[in-house]
């Protein structure tokens, strides 16, 4: 896995330039042979299938004859473009993983800089995420992200505490994700853009409100131990004595992590439920998982993002 961080001031093409200094090539019904050194030595026509390959010879993905591949300086200027172009989001990282097959590119919004206690800094980021080889499809979701840790954070608003879900203000509450749809009208997607960036915001600003309650209120060590039993056990739809103790061990994991962080973050929030929710995001964005393209995966457009807002949801 490849990641990216901007300046802020890159263009688009210069943000497509390095996350891939290899373009994507598709080669019409094709095997690949290689060679002991990995190198491409031949291809074979198939009739019902063909690759994708970077530039240098590196393949990564098999579609059908008739997929119709999108390159990434194409994916960006149509989706985070519109974004960029807006004058409201500002590029933050890119993430390339899966040899090139899968692309993240997140963004913060700007002017949603807001303390949720006295430096503990939060922000609304856009991410756009697809793929190049089927897999995925474009999606864009907008969530928040803790300075202090780089912790992702979901948005939950009073209504959504409440049981009622995001579509009643016309955006999924699945992943808190929104299609953009294409057009070749720049300023109907500029339009489209701008309406789901003050949608963003109004939810962003609903839910700090919602985490400044979150770091006022008291939660002990043993509640917090309690709470994290309750968001990763009722995460399992099964259960066996070897499910258990894996679980008790993420739990302790996540006790762990609490512990740690607590020597160096901020005093106000030890022992809150802002601070336990925390200790859950903390492990989702930067320990589940064996490597780090599970890890992207799964708080990108996997289950952890379930696992987050449910947890946050839990404390409401």
């Amino acid at each position: 896995m490849k990641t990216i961080k901007f300046t802020g001031n890159e263009s688009i093409a210069e943000a497509c330039d390095k996350l891939y200094p290899e373009s994507l090539l598709k080669i019409e019904n094709a095997a690949i042979f290689r060679d002991d050194s990995g190198k491409v030595v031949e291809f074979k026509g198939l009739k019902k299938s063909c690759s994708i390959l970077r530039s240098d010879g590196v393949e990564i993905g098999s579609v059908g004859p008739d997929y119709f591949l999108e390159q990434p300086l194409e994916v960006l200027q149509n989706t985070f473009g519109v974004f960029l172009e807006s004058g409201e989001v500002m590029l933050e990282q890119g993430i390339v993983s899966h040899h090139g097959a899968r692309m993240s590119v997140t963004g913060r919004v700007k002017g949603t800089e807001i303390d949720v206690v006295s430096g503990d800094t939060i922000s609304a980021q856009i991410r756009i995420s697809t793929s190049f080889d089927g897999s995925l499809s474009n999606t864009t979701s907008f969530n928040g992200k803790r300075w202090i840790c780089g912790n992702e954070i979901e948005f939950v608003t009073i209504k959504d505490a409440a049981g009622y879900k995001l579509q009643k203000i016309g955006i999924s509450k699945a992943n808190n994700a929104f299609k953009l749809k294409h057009s070749k009208n720049f300023k109907d997607r500029r339009n489209a853009a701008m309406g789901y960036l003050i949608k963003v915001k109004a939810i962003f600003n609903e839910s700090v409100d919602l985490y400044k309650q979150l770091a006022k209120q008291s939660m002990t060590d043993n509640e917090q131990r309690i709470y994290f039993e309750d968001v990763f056990k009722n995460n399992s739809k099964t259960e066996s004595d070897e499910l258990n103790s894996k679980i008790e061990q993420k739990i302790q994991y996540v006790i762990n992590i609490r512990d740690t962080t607590r020597e160096q973050e901020l005093l106000p929030m030890h022992n809150t439920r802002w601070e336990a929710y925390n200790s859950v995001t903390n492990y989702l964005t930067h320990h589940y998982g064996k490597t780090a393209d599970t890890r992207h995966a799964a708080i990108t457009y996997g289950r952890n993002v379930n696992v987050s807002q449910n947890a946050l949801l839990k404390l409401m």
